[in-house]
């Protein structure tokens, strides 16, 4: 094995408050902006406008594999409370709608030291993420002390494909120049096992913040401590 592979949100970094908080404090920043702007309404219409938006974007997400950014999200949520948002508007809810992915996130258990191990055993390290907007998570991934550490990172945003389409995927592999039968995988959801499995990538499932039934996976993990030792064991028998 030479490299590995991660996601993003759900794997690698969590909210660090409930997600109805984590929601509720986006609403917040959303309303502040709209305030600014003379647009007044109340909490629960943007909460309910917020959910909508959420639901549609990611109906195109999954009809299409292609990402839908932050910018677009915040166009359709405008156009859902009846306004024609001007750049200046939209450059600020966009920021707003960011801002608790800056504020509220932590790293999850015993993460930067698996990292860091992985990086001292010689192998190769990949980001592979669906997002919104891809500084937002370079900026997270910065601050956590990890950038350095991946020689290949992998955005939706900036590729314009999510995950499970295979582009997204090849293009890590290709960056990091390797085979994906030499690879694994990393993710929490069925689009990270999916997607690496029908492309020849090893895949662990992590449980952390999510749980899903995928069924496809290589390994299941509850932490990056039972990553470590299933990979140890990869890495022994090679």
């Amino acid at each position: 094995m030479q490299a590995v592979l991660l996601d993003f949100w759900g794997t690698m970094v969590y909210p660090s408050i409930s997600i109805e908080e984590y929601m509720r404090k986006r609403v917040k920043y959303l309303r502040n902006v709209l305030n600014k702007f003379g647009y007044k309404h109340s909490f629960n219409r943007v909460y309910k406008e917020l959910l909508k938006t959420r639901e549609i974007s990611n109906k195109i997400r999954n009809f299409t594999f292609l990402e839908v950014t932050v910018i677009g999200e915040v166009i359709i949520f405008a156009e859902r409370l009846g306004i024609e948002a001007e750049e200046d508007l939209l450059k600020e809810l966009s920021s707003a709608y960011m801002r608790p992915y800056y504020l509220f996130t932590k790293p999850a258990p015993y993460l930067i030291d698996f990292i860091k191990w992985v990086y001292e055993k010689g192998l190769l390290l990949g980001l592979v993420s669906n997002t919104m907007y891809g500084k937002a998570t370079k900026r997270v991934l910065k601050k956590l002390g990890l950038r350095r550490y991946f020689k290949a990172i992998a955005l939706s945003d900036e590729i314009g494909f999510r995950k499970p389409h295979k582009k997204i995927f090849m293009h890590a592999l290709r960056r990091l120049r390797v085979r994906a039968d030499r690879s694994i995988m990393i993710g929490d959801e069925f689009c990270d096992i999916y997607g690496a499995k029908k492309i020849g990538l090893r895949a662990v499932q992590y449980i952390g913040f999510r749980n899903e039934n995928i069924g496809l996976e290589d390994f299941q993990a509850k932490s990056f401590k039972e990553v470590k030792e299933y990979i140890k064991a990869l890495l022994s028998t090679a």
